[in-house]
This record gives C-alpha cells, structure tokens and sequence, in this order.
C-alpha cells in the first residue's frame, strides 16, 4: 500500500512543481508585454495565498465590508467593487485551501451548500431564459457573474467556513460592526447637508471623491434593518444584565437612525419586524400597545417630518409604479421564461414614457419586477420555492430550539426585513442580503448539532 501511495505524492508534487513553473513563465512573458498587468496579477496571486491560509479572517473581512457596494474599479478588463472583489479572491484562495488539504493532509475538508436543489432550480431557471432570448451569452455572463457568484461567494463559503459557535459569534460581531459604521457615516452626512432643506435625512457619506455605501438613503435603511437585528442577537452571549441593558440601548438608537433615513421601506419593515418580535417573545398585549403608544409620542416629530416629505415625493412613487407597468407588460409578452437575464434596464430603455420623464434607464426597484421580467413564471416559481424553504427552516427552527431562541429569533427578523426590503429596492443579488441569510442557517445548523447531541447523551 506504500509503495502505490508514493508515486501518486511524487505526481502531486510534479504537477504543482509543472503548474508554478507555467505561472512564473506566463508572469515573465506579461512582464514585457504589460507590466500593469503583471503587477495586479502577482498582487491577486499573494492576497489568494494570504486568504488560503487565513480563510476566517477573509470571512470577517467580508463581514466588516458588506455595504461597501459604491466603490467600483477595474481589475485589468474586469469592474468589481470592494466588497466583491475581497469575496472573490477569498472564495479563490478557500479553493486553493482545500484543494490542498484533500490531495495533501488527513484533513479532508468540505464543501457546504445550503438549500442546494432549491437554488439549482432557480439557476437552471436563470440559464434557461438566457439561451432562449437574443444575445445569450452576455446573458449567461451576466448570470454566473451575478447570481451564481452571490450564492458561491456570499453562502457556501460563510457555510463551509463557519464550523463552531466561536466562529459565528465573531462574524455577527463583525456584521453588528459593519452596521454601526454605516449608521456613523449617516449621521456625519447630516454636517454637510442644509438643515433648513425638507430633504436633509440620514444618507450616504462621500469620502474622496466616492460614495462608499452608495449616495442613496434606502441603501443604509436596507442594511440596518438587517443589522441592527443581528447586534441583537449578541445577547446570546451575555452573562451579564447590564451588557444586554447596553446592546438594547444601542439598537433603540439604531432603530431611531434607520427611521431617519426617511425612507418608506425601512419604516414598513421596522413596524413588522418589532411586531413580529413582540409575537416571538410572546409579549402581552397591553405591552406592546404601550410600547408603540409611547414610539409614536417621542417620534412625533420625525413623523412629522416623513409625512412632510411624502407629499413632496410623489414623483419617486410614480417611478416605481411606472416601472412596475414596464415589468408586467414584458412578463405578458414572455411569461413563462421572460426576456434573459440581466434584460431589464434594456427594456426600461426602449420605453418612450419612461425615457420622456425620468431620463436615464434605472434597475428594478424589487425583486419581483426583476425575476418576471427576466426569468418569467419558472424563475419566479423557483426563486419563490428557495424563499419559501429558507423560512421554513427558520421558522421550524424557532419552534423547536427554544434554547437558543435568543440568537435565531433576531437573526431570523433581521432576514426577514432584509427580504422585505428587497421588494422595493435593488440589492437583491448581492452580498448585504445573501450573506446575513446564509449566516443565520449556519447558527441553525450549528444549534442543530448541539441539539441532536444532548439528545443522543441523554
């Protein structure tokens, strides 16, 4: 058994020692050709080999820049932003890692994949309305840069790389972070907006030259709803009451700056999440009519303010409506695959009542309009079917790890705002939503686990 074992290792390492050689020629022969090139590439070469060795602290990383959705930049012929760009190369280099554990060490390290078939109904949905519609590969491009790398980058690899409660715990921490920044940067935006404007609100902050988070105020609202919930959910690692006394405070002041961002969503989403929040904790009545009596006297002001501003942003309602129109004629003359993906703002162009009254085609604000348009019926029936799971596995799993409440439940509401969120506006494929979803199955699973094997002990 040795004597086979051997000559399969020598091969191992020939064919590493074949694969450098081939890099460092191919590096040797850009050098002269394009030396720009050549420097990005051993630049992304390092930073995979960094992330090979350290995949949980590219994992934090991705954490720590999920909202960074604003600054965009090429790598050679490719655009990317940041936080696309990190999780890239993260995802590269875990690869690497264990591709290198299986052929190398006892450690045989796997791959996780959440709500497989579900999804892989709705990328056999997205490919399908590619290949059938004009310009089919760019279409298909579109769909394994967009679709298929959020659920590689933003939920198999958080899955495969969080093991432990440790590991979760420090991700969450990161995430809570990730959307205290974002909170900061909004109150900062308010020093350099005029006060006497009915439009100041809580928004994105510039910083040379760019807008990190994006310039639009629904871009922080749909992150925080997401995060301020997770914060929450650290209280499941607090022994001592005045710590949870402290992260409560912290998320009532969050909450109060998610509402000043003035946007309709976030103030929808906020009411169900505390609602559904109240009927978890199985709280009485008579509380939770208090708790919102006394809401609606601080916040009278605010209030105020956002039915102010409602009566002076009607034509923001009549964008959404018009697209909305758009998105239902296109799925009646395509219903069951739609137009491919990646279509939409293409048909937005070719609308004359649109381009005559806001100019310049925007992307669906929902992800509803998005999918029919699209993907049709079989991308909406799919794309309904990994929903329709993901919260069924939640839901089952408030029900039965009472224990841990105290973690999923919070989890769980914060995806569900973020989810909500998404039915009117545009991150839909991208990491600030997909990642906190594929982090909460993670802490199911891993309380799963624990719960199987108190079982089994006893």
């Amino acid at each position: 058994m040795n004597n086979l074992k051997q000559p399969v290792g020598q091969g191992i390492k020939l064919i590493i020692v074949i694969v450098s050689l081939l890099i460092t020629g191919v590096l040797i022969y850009l050098s002269g050709v394009d030396p720009k090139m050549t420097i990005e590439l051993i630049l992304f070469l390092c930073a995979v080999l960094v992330f090979s060795f350290f995949p949980k602290i590219g994992l934090y990383g991705i954490a720590l820049f999920l909202p960074i959705i604003g600054w965009s930049f090429y790598v050679s012929y490719f655009q990317f932003t940041l936080i696309d760009f990190l999780s890239f190369i993260v995802l590269i280099g875990f690869y690497v890692r264990l591709i290198y554990k299986r052929l190398f060490t006892q450690d045989k390290p796997s791959l996780r994949w959440p709500i497989l078939v579900p999804f892989l109904s709705f990328f056999l949905a997205v490919f399908l309305s590619s290949f059938i519609n004009p310009g089919p590969w760019a279409s298909a491009w579109y769909a394994i840069r967009i679709v298929i790398f959020f659920y590689l980058a933003y939920v198999s690899l958080p899955a495969s790389i969080i093991t432990n409660k440790q590991i979760l715990k420090k991700v969450i921490i990161f995430i809570s972070i990730s959307g205290l920044a974002v909170a900061l940067s909004g109150i900062l935006s308010l020093l350099y907006q005029h006060w006497d404007s009915n439009f100041f609100r809580i928004q994105g902050l510039k910083l040379f030259g760019v807008y990190p988070v994006g310039d639009n105020h629904n871009l922080i609202a749909e992150f925080l709803v997401i995060t301020n919930f997770f914060l929450l959910a650290l209280r499941y690692w607090c022994k001592s009451e005045r710590t949870k006394r402290i992260i409560n405070l912290v998320f009532i002041g969050l909450t109060i700056i998610t509402l000043l961002t003035f946007s309709r969503t976030a103030w929808i989403v906020i009411a169900l999440q505390l609602v559904l929040l109240f009927i978890l904790k199985q709280t009485s009545k008579f509380k939770i009519v208090a708790i919102f009596a006394i809401a609606i006297i601080i916040l009278l002001p605010v209030i105020f303010k956002m039915s102010q501003l409602q009566e002076e942003n009607l034509s923001s309602t009549e964008n959404r409506l018009l697209l909305s129109e758009i998105s239902w004629q296109a799925f009646i003359e395509k219903p069951l695959l739609g137009h491919g993906t990646g279509s939409f703002v293409d048909i937005v162009s070719r609308n004359i009542r649109y381009q005559a009254k806001y100019g310049a085609p925007v992307d669906s604000h929902g992800v509803l309009q998005k999918i029919i348009t699209e993907n049709g019926f079989l991308g909406f029936i799919t794309f309904a079917w990994v929903v329709i799971v993901i919260f069924m596995v939640m839901l089952r799993a408030i029900n039965r790890y009472t224990k841990h409440r105290e973690l999923i439940v919070p989890m769980v509401i914060g995806c569900f705002g973020g989810f909500i969120s998404e039915f009117f506006n545009t991150s839909y494929y991208k990491g600030k939503f997909w990642f906190p979803l594929a982090v909460t199955l993670v802490a199911i699973n891993i309380v799963k686990s624990e719960y199987v094997n108190d079982h089994q002990k006893n």
